[in-house]
C-alpha cells in the first residue's frame, strides 16, 4: 500500500488504550513551534500511571514524522508557569486574619499526555529514547486494530470508528509503546516534526481516554499571535471569576470550563499571548522542583533554546468531557489580533473573603459551587457530606451520569462532573489476544476489569453505573452527586441530598447531540471529517436503546 500524500495539518495528542485497568487521560499539554511556513515542530506530554508494558500510545499524523525525541517534562512546566493567568489582587484589599505578602500576582496551580498483514504497511521504525515507536498506514481501522493487537499493542474494538475517522482523511498513524524493560519514568514528552503549514490537536482521538472536564492546554510558538480556527475563541465573563485569599487560587479552570459548556464545548479561551522577550524572562526566573528526577536547570534551558528564533508564544486552554470532543482543534496565524495579558486585575467584588476596610470582616464567604463544573448536563448545589460540611455537588439531566474527578481548582482537590452515557463503550464485547513475552510463551488473555459498582458505592438514592470501567451515579431526581472517600481509600460518587433544592425545569434541558461515533452510532462504513456522517453499511451498536432500558433505570432504589 502506497501512502497518500495530502496537504493536512500537524496533528499532536491521541489516546491511551489499556486491557488490564482503565487508563484517563487526565490533561494534555501540546507545544507546537512553526518552524517554516509547511514545516510544524510538536511536542506532547504524555502522562500515564499503569503496567509499563500495557502503555499504549497512538496519535494520527500527516505523512511519516521526523526527527523524533524526547523533550524534557520540566520545560513543560516551566512554561506552563511563564504563560498562566496571574490574578491581582486590589490594592485596597483587606482580609481580616491574614498576612498579605509583597507579592500580589497569585496563580492557579496547573493541572496536573506492512510486514505479512493485509491492509497495513509500516512506513518508520524506530527506538526513540525508551519508546518502541512505529508509523504505520491502513486501508481501514479494524485492520490496524488487529495489526495492533499481533504486535503486542493491548487495544479495544472501541477503536475502530475512531481510527476511521482520520484514515479517511489520507493520515497515517504513529504507534509507541515502551521498550522491554523499561518503567514509567521513560515516560517523557515527545517530539515530532511534520511537513504541513497548520497545527492541529485530534481532540476526536482523545475523547476515548478522556476524563470529564479534561484541561487541554495549547503552546503556539511562531513569528506572530495564533487563534484557534476549527472554534471560535471565548471570553471568560469577568463577573464568573472569584479568588480565594485562602488558597491564593482563582476559579479560572471552572469558569473556563462553564465557558465552554455554554457554547457545547465548541471553543478555546486564550490564556495569554505575548511577544517571546515577556516569556524569556519568565521561564528565567520561575521555580519549579524536578520532575521525573531530573534537574530544573536541564528543563530550563531546553525550554530557553526552543524559545530561540522565536517572536510570539500563544497559550490557548479549553477543559472538555469526552461527548464535547467532537471537533477536531485546528489553529492559524492571527497577525491583526490583539496581546493578551497574562496578569488579570481583580476587584473587590471578585475576591469575596476581602473588604475594602471600612468593614470589620469581609461581607460574604467563597460559595464552593463557583470552584466546579457539573457539565453541559449538571448543575451545583452546595449539599452536605458525611461530616456535615457543605460541598458542592451535581445534579444531572436524563441522560447523563455523574462521574468523580480530579480537579486541583476544586475545594476539596476532588469533584464530580456530569458525562453522558452515550459515550460509554462498555457494552461492546473486545476480546483481546494473549502478549507474546518473547519468551517463547503467551501470557493468557488479560483478566477482565473489575466491577466498579459491587455493593452500589452510589448510596441509598442512587444507582451504579460502570462508565468506561469507572464508577458513577445515576441518582434520582432531586438528588445530588458528591465525590467522597469510600472505606477501601478510593474515591467514589455518592447521591446525597442537597441543601437546597434543584429547580424542576432543570430535569428539562436535554443533552446535545455527541459529534463522534460513539458506540450507539459506530458504523462499519467510512466516516466523513465531521465523525457524524458515513458512507457503506452501518453496524450500529444500540447503545443508547440499552442505557435507557430496565437494566438501568429500573434498578433504581425509591424511596417509601
Amino acid at each position: 500500500m502506497t501512502s497518500t500524500a495530502v496537504a493536512t495539518p500537524a496533528w499532536a495528542c491521541g489516546g491511551f488504550f489499556c486491557s488490564t485497568s482503565p487508563v484517563d487521560q487526565q490533561a494534555e499539554r501540546i507545544i507546537f513551534r512553526q518552524t517554516s511556513p509547511e514545516t510544524v515542530e510538536s511536542i506532547v506530554e504524555i502522562q500515564y500511571q499503569g503496567d509499563p508494558q500495557a502503555f499504549a500510545w497512538i496519535v494520527p499524523v500527516p505523512g511519516v514524522p521526523r526527527d523524533m525525541a524526547t523533550f524534557s517534562p520540566t520545560a513543560f512546566q516551566l512554561l506552563d508557569l511563564a504563560t498562566g493567568p496571574n490574578f491581582l489582587l486590589p490594592n485596597d484589599c483587606v482580609v481580616p486574619g491574614s498576612v498579605r505578602g509583597t507579592d500580589d500576582t497569585f496563580g492557579g496551580p496547573p493541572e496536573s499526555s506492512g510486514d505479512g498483514n493485509d491492509g497495513v504497511e509500516v512506513l518508520d521504525h524506530q527506538i526513540v529514547g525508551d519508546y518502541d515507536v512505529t508509523t504505520v498506514s491502513a486501508t481501514d481501522g479494524r485492520r490496524l486494530v488487529e495489526w495492533l493487537r499481533t504486535h503486542e499493542y493491548r487495544v479495544v474494538d472501541g477503536m475502530v470508528p475512531f481510527i476511521d475517522l482520520y484514515l479517511g482523511q489520507g493520515l497515517n498513524f504513529v504507534a509507541a509503546k515502551l521498550v522491554s524493560g523499561a518503567d514509567t519514568s521513560g515516560i517523557k514528552p515527545l517530539k515530532m516534526v511534520y511537513d504541513s503549514p497548520t497545527p492541529m490537536v485530534p481532540l476526536r482521538m482523545t475523547s476515548i481516554a478522556a476524563v470529564p472536564e479534561m484541561g487541554v492546554k495549547v503552546f503556539l510558538l511562531g513569528d506572530t499571535r495564533y487563534t484557534s480556527k476549527s472554534v471560535p475563541e471565548l471570553t471568560v465573563d469577568p463577573a464568573k471569576i472569584v479568588f480565594d485569599v485562602n488558597t491564593n487560587t482563582s476559579n479560572w479552570p471552572a469558569a473556563v470550563a462553564r465557558t465552554l459548556d455554554a457554547a457545547q464545548g465548541e471553543g478555546l479561551v486564550v490564556d495569554s499571548a505575548a511577544r517571546v522577550d515577556d516569556v524569556r524572562f519568565q521561564v528565567e526566573n520561575a521555580f519549579t522542583g524536578p520532575i521525573g528526577g531530573e534537574d530544573p536547570e536541564i528543563g530550563r534551558q531546553a525550554m530557553l533554546g526552543l524559545l530561540d528564533g522565536t517572536r510570539y508564544v500563544t497559550r490557548m486552554y479549553g477543559r472538555f468531557s469526552a461527548e464535547e470532543m467532537g471537533l477536531d482543534l485546528t489553529f492559524e496565524a492571527a497577525p491583526d489580533l490583539p496581546d493578551v495579558d497574562r496578569n488579570r486585575q481583580l476587584t473587590l467584588a471578585q475576591v469575596p473573603m476581602c473588604s475594602d476596610g471600612s468593614t470589620p470582616t469581609p461581607p460574604v464567604s467563597n460559595d464552593p459551587c463557583d470552584f466546579v463544573a457539573c457539565g453541559q448536563g449538571g448543575t451545583c448545589l452546595l449539599t452536605p457530606d458525611v461530616n456535615g460540611i457543605l460541598v458542592p455537588g451535581c445534579a444531572c439531566v436524563d441522560g447523563a451520569v455523574a462521574r468523580t474527578l480530579t480537579d486541583s481548582a476544586a475545594p476539596t482537590g476532588v469533584a464530580v462532573s456530569c458525562v453522558d452515557v452515550r459515550m460509554n463503550v462498555d457494552p461492546i464485547i473486545d476480546v483481546l489476544p494473549g502478549i507474546d513475552d518473547n519468551d517463547g510463551t503467551v501470557d493468557p488473555t488479560p483478566p477482565p476489569l473489575p466491577d466498579p459498582c459491587v455493593g452500589n458505592p452510589c448510596g441509598d438514592f442512587g444507582e451504579c453505573f460502570a462508565f468506561n470501567a469507572q464508577q458513577t451515579c445515576l441518582c434520582e431526581r432531586g438528588f445530588v452527586a458528591v465525590a467522597e472517600t469510600a472505606p477501601d481509600g478510593k474515591t467514589v460518587a455518592v447521591c446525597r441530598q442537597p441543601e437546597g433544592t434543584v429547580p424542576d425545569d432543570f430535569y428539562r434541558r436535554r443533552l446535545p447531540e455527541p459529534r463522534l461515533p460513539y458506540p450507539g452510532k459506530a458504523a462499519r462504513g467510512t466516516l466523513t471529517d465531521d465523525g457524524c456522517s458515513t458512507t457503506g453499511t452501518s453496524s450500529a451498536f444500540p447503545l443508547f436503546a440499552l442505557l435507557l432500558g430496565a437494566p438501568l433505570f429500573g434498578r433504581r432504589r425509591r424511596r417509601a
